[in-house]
């Protein structure tokens, strides 16, 4: 008999509760995160639906959304956790937390988790992650606006040297 077999069903009930919360924190997460900054890794339109994977890297973690897989919906959330590591090969590491679900994730009989790691570190941290979410991703854009605004500097001093080149020549320098 498993620990699982052993509960109250009010206690059942309350753990599985618990972790539907869990993993819809964590998917909304996901969606929001890899639409602000991920980068689309995967496109094919069928013939009724739209296959779109996406991956999103922040901090300690990577984040994939593999959404719309037939034309009767079918969705993987995955997160890896890797403190430390910039980057890592998600073909290789197995993430701490994926789950697929046929339909919407509200619905507890759509859904279905191949990994949801025991260890609390990954949780706290993906929490506190979620917590400074909106801090983070304010960061992170204006990273991004200043190297922008670098690359086009760059290019203005890039035209502006050629304008110097293309003069210094007519002047025989």
């Amino acid at each position: 008999m498993t620990k699982i077999d052993e509960l109250k069903t009010k206690e059942l009930e309350e753990k599985i509760n618990e972790r539907m919360a869990h993993i819809k924190k964590i998917v909304d997460f996901i969606e929001m995160l890899v639409k602000e900054i991920g980068r689309q890794i995967h496109y094919d339109q069928g013939s009724s639906h739209t296959h779109i994977i996406r991956q999103a890297e922040l901090g300690d973690f990577t984040f994939v959304a593999d959404t719309g897989q037939t034309m009767m919906g079918g969705n993987d959330f995955s997160v890896w956790y890797h403190p430390g590591k910039k980057e890592i090969d998600i073909g290789v590491v197995d993430p701490v937390f994926s789950v697929y679900s046929q339909g919407s994730i509200e619905e507890v009989e759509e859904v279905k988790v191949s990994s949801f790691e025991p260890s609390g570190e990954w949780l706290t941290a993906l929490y506190e992650t979620i917590r400074r979410k909106d801090e983070i991703l304010a960061k992170l854009k204006k990273e991004k606006k200043n190297a922008e605004k670098r690359s086009k500097l760059t290019e203005v001093e890039e035209e502006r040297r050629k304008g110097l080149i293309e003069l210094a020549k007519k002047l025989m320098l």
